[in-house]
């Protein structure tokens, strides 16, 4: 009887043992493109996996250190967490940036679970040689920093004086040409990268007897919300915000002086009645205006009064760009 229990208990155990999956493994190639960290040359041991770059999470926080977007890096073997801490300073614990030999290694999928800021994120994560190795954009959405590819030059530009976007909102940013006209009669075109209110998630409706302009909330999830009244304020009021990279504002006419290179241009939000008394918030039909030329200005200097004073975008972005600085963010 016990050798017969002991023959089955041997047969599940091998059964057991040939229906647990096996951990696929990845081809990862070495990258070949020059990195560049802040304008610095980085010799990073990074990979292509899938058609996406990998790099070691310690060489990131390492580099990253000391600049405004570094983060710490923590792992708990018992419970097979790594822990990632926003604006605090890295621990060097040895081994980063080390040289490799530049083979094709396999790179294997792991299960550990990734914390930020305590919070669990779900990120693809690989195993090489011991050492976990992430999506470089992954990095960069989660931290914000800027992350840039030149393929004509092969290079990888990784800037923490800017925010992060992805590939695909990179490409949605596009200039434009817009028209305004002052109370003086002066004509005033502004030739910017603006991007498309579909990148938001705005809200139509009022609130408390004002028009709700745009929806947003804090790092507590707290809403954050502009508005403004619309039988009052009337057409044309908009709240810029900087975000998206490479922006040069140009303005013709009597405010020529204000024109300014922006290291990010205006993202604005419009807001105008419809016929049916409801605010509609989005570029597109304050684009069909400026389609046709110009959009009236009340007030020459008063952007709650018809609101395209260049003094006021000008204060007004870099008040903004100060809220998000300080931790809001828009929803995405």
């Amino acid at each position: 009887m016990k050798k017969m229990i002991c023959k089955i208990l041997s047969a599940v155990m091998i059964l057991s043992t040939m229906m647990v999956p096996s951990v696929s493994a990845d081809e990862a190639v070495p990258t070949a493109s020059t990195v560049l960290v802040n304008g610095e040359d980085i010799k990073f041991d990074s990979y292509n996996i899938n058609g996406n770059n990998y790099f070691k999470l310690r060489d990131l926080a390492y580099v990253l250190n000391a600049t405004e977007k570094q983060f710490s890096v923590g792992y708990d073997e018992v419970m097979n967490t790594v822990s990632l801490t926003s604006s605090q300073p890295y621990t060097i614990v040895g081994g980063e940036l080390e040289s490799v030999d530049g083979d094709v290694v396999e790179a294997t999928a792991t299960n550990s679970s990734i914390l930020k800021n305590g919070e669990e994120v779900n990120l693809q994560v690989y195993l090489i040689n011991d050492s976990n190795y992430f999506k470089l954009r992954d990095i960069g959405k989660l931290f914000d920093f800027g992350i840039d590819w030149n393929g004509e030059k092969n290079i990888i530009s990784i800037d923490t004086s800017k925010n992060y976007i992805s590939e695909n909102e990179g490409d949605k940013v596009i200039e434009s040409t817009y028209y305004s006209q002052y109370q003086s009669g002066d004509k005033v075109e502004i030739k910017g990268k603006l991007l498309s209110i579909e990148e938001y998630r705005g809200e139509n409706g009022s609130w408390d007897n004002a028009t709700l302009l745009g929806h947003f909330k804090d790092n507590n999830d707290n809403d954050w919300i502009t508005y403004l009244n619309e039988d009052e304020y009337g057409i044309g009021h908009k709240s810029d915000f900087e975000k998206y990279v490479g922006a040069n504002v140009t303005i013709s006419g009597t405010y020529e002086g204000y024109s300014k290179k922006f290291e990010k241009p205006f993202i604005s939000l419009y807001t105008m009645k419809s016929d049916s008394n409801i605010t509609i918030n989005g570029i597109r039909k304050v684009e069909e205006l400026l389609a046709n030329g110009q959009i009236p200005i009340e007030n020459e200097f008063d952007p709650y009064m018809g609101g395209m004073s260049i003094e006021w975008i000008l204060k007004s972005v870099k008040h903004y760009l100060e809220c998000i600085k300080s931790g809001y963010e828009i929803l995405e």
